[in-house]
This record gives C-alpha cells, structure tokens and sequence, in this order.
C-alpha cells in the first residue's frame, strides 16, 4: 500500500528524496490531515477489537458506549483520510465534500434511531419478561 499520490522514485533524487510521498511534498497540510486521519481511523480500529474480544463488553453500558465511540471515530477519521487524500481538483473536493457531509449525517441519524430503537425493544423485553414470569408463576400451581 503506498499514500495517496505515491512515492517519489529515484528518477528525481535532485529535488525529492526517494521513498518519500509525492502529497508531503506537493500539499504538506493535507498530507499531515491524511496522516493524522489515517492513524486516527487505525488506533480507533484496534480498541474496536480489543472491546470485541472482552466478554463483559456486551453486558456493561459504559462499555458499550465506548465501543460506539470508537465505530464512530473511526468512520470520521476514514472520511477526513479519503477525503486529505483525494481531492485535487475544485469540483473533485466538492463532490467528497458533499459526500463526507451526506455520510456524516447518515451517521447522526444512524445514531439517533438506534438509541431510540435499543429503548423500545428493552420496553417490549421487559412487558415480555413480565407476561411470562406472570404466565408460569408457581403461585398459579
């Protein structure tokens, strides 16, 4: 895998260093967005699994939480990467521009539905839980 734009190869030792990306030398800020977004996106990457393989996550809320967190910091951070990383022309960063701000607010109104759909399921659990523990009663017996 190399950055967006490649690597400067040996054919222009005089002017760049090999090896080196062609966006640091040709867009210093967007190179240092793309690499701050990309190493973001990949630290939120591990603590996801590092949550997912611990058992007690799927039974604390804190925990689950940050878990959300890190789903969510991580998509950002593969927006801001893609978004640092392709843009070269005006209409070219307007459509990624557009696109970031479209997947952004999927991600809110993605967020906002699940936690009122985690609350209605928990209600119909808990009427559930209640029917029954009420239909099999040892009182009844």
């Amino acid at each position: 895998m190399s950055p967006p734009g490649g690597l400067w190869d040996e054919s222009q030792v005089s002017v760049h260093t090999p090896g080196d990306p062609v966006l640091l030398g040709s867009y210093p800020r967007r190179y240092k967005v793309f690499f701050y977004c990309n190493a973001t996106s990949f630290m939120a990457s591990l603590v996801i699994m590092v949550l997912l393989l611990i058992e007690r996550v799927s039974n604390t809320r804190p925990a689950l939480l940050a878990l959300h967190a890190a789903m969510i910091l991580d998509l950002f951070g593969l927006m801001g990467a893609y978004a640092a990383g392709s843009c070269r022309r005006v209409t070219t960063s307007a459509y990624i521009l557009a696109l970031v701000i479209g997947v952004s607010a999927y991600i809110v109104v993605l967020v906002v539905a699940s936690i009122g759909v985690a609350r209605w399921v928990k209600r119909i659990m808990d009427k559930l839980g209640e029917r029954l523990t009420r239909c099999f009663s040892l009182e009844d017996l």
